[in-house]
């Protein structure tokens, strides 16, 4: 969609803009429930000062000033955050996402408040950037469900223009070994039980297992139920596409797929085949992104709005990195892509 620069240039800026999208969404419930709920609590003063202090906190510790910005906001979600980065005066946003419900509701806001918004459908780590052109890629509570963490960090890499510069936070830091705990007893739970009603109650998400033999079932309709029950048993950590073409293999030669849940094993979303909240060590993410040409570090991230004692957290955490982040919910990983060398001649190459 073109851009009308023009008439984007005679909206209301920063926090003015912040609440009129949030008013039009809030009113119209055709943005669907979960748009709703995320535009509502970035416009209540409460919920929403903790968007803004921590989006402000991450820009802070990375250096970045938004003003004139190309920014890639990669697994946008509802797009709150992209709305953030034009309030600070970005110039253009390309919003990633799979989602349909998120890409389309980004679309229409920005039809109709003329916002230099590009939404699009895809993978973050197949963009149609060129190469060098961005100059800020942000990643907010996305990385741990991409299907490709590498190739993601190599498109970082490959899009961001010498001095651009890198976020990606994230509440799931592998790092932590108490978390890693956690998390996997959690997937072990929805894989294997015990469902039962105090462990599953009316409002969660509904089991991983269950959901892979629901979407059996509607696929093949003829399938015995106990061939339903295996095939749901045998194909733990397969999604989307890849589940499906397990079963057809099944059906064609007889044989169990061979994937049975063990305790750790990776999940990922039967519908789609998303990642399901994976602790990744931010340690990790930053070696790799230094091997790839981008001058990385992982630091804790204790929380900013909680007052002086996360804020004095956050800086023993920078200074002790590899101990603090044992202890941290919550990581960023920031990086910049180096200027070239200076020539001979004083000028670059």
């Amino acid at each position: 969609m073109a851009m009308d620069a023009t008439r984007f240039a005679q909206l209301p800026h920063g926090e003015a803009l912040v609440q009129a999208v949030c008013g039009h969404v809030a009113a119209d419930a055709s943005f669907g429930g979960y748009v709703q709920r995320k535009y509502r609590a970035l416009a209540d003063p409460t919920r929403g000062a903790s968007y803004r202090i921590r989006f402000a906190y991450e820009l802070m510790v990375a250096g970045v000033d938004l003003r004139g910005a190309t920014v890639v906001d990669a697994g946008c979600g509802s797009g709150i955050y992209t709305l953030l980065m034009l309030a600070r005066g970005a110039e253009r946003v390309l919003a990633y996402d799979v989602f349909d419900h998120n890409v389309t509701a980004l679309r229409r806001l920005a039809e109709t408040f003329h916002l230099p918004i590009e939404a699009v459908q895809a993978d973050v780590s197949q963009t149609a950037c060129a190469d060098g052109s961005i100059d800020f890629v942000y990643c907010v509570e996305a990385i741990s469900h991409f299907h490709d963490t590498d190739a993601f960090l190599r498109e970082c890499a490959r899009v961001l223009q010498p001095g651009g510069r890198v976020v990606i936070a994230d509440g799931n830091n592998g790092a932590n070994p108490l978390l890693r705990r956690r998390i996997h007893r959690d997937w072990l739970r929805s894989e294997t039980g015990p469902f039962t009603p105090d462990r599953f109650r009316r409002g969660d998400n509904l089991p991983f297992l269950y959901r892979r033999w629901l979407i059996i079932r509607d696929e093949f309709p003829d399938m015995s139920p106990e061939d339903v029950f295996h095939l749901g048993m045998h194909t733990s950590g397969l999604g989307g596409r890849a589940l499906i073409d397990a079963c057809w293999r099944f059906v064609d030669d007889g044989a169990l797929p061979d994937s049975r849940y063990h305790r750790g094993m990776s999940q990922r979303r039967p519908e789609d085949g998303q990642l399901n909240e994976e602790p990744l060590d931010p340690l990790a993410i930053a070696t790799r992104l230094r091997a790839l040409g981008v001058a990385a570090v992982a630091r804790p991230h204790f929380g900013v709005s909680r007052g002086s004692v996360a804020v004095t957290l956050n800086r023993i955490g920078a200074a002790f990195p590899h101990m603090a982040l044992r202890m941290a919910r919550t990581y960023i990983v920031h990086g910049t892509k180096p200027q070239p060398p200076l020539s001979r001649e004083g000028g670059r190459p």
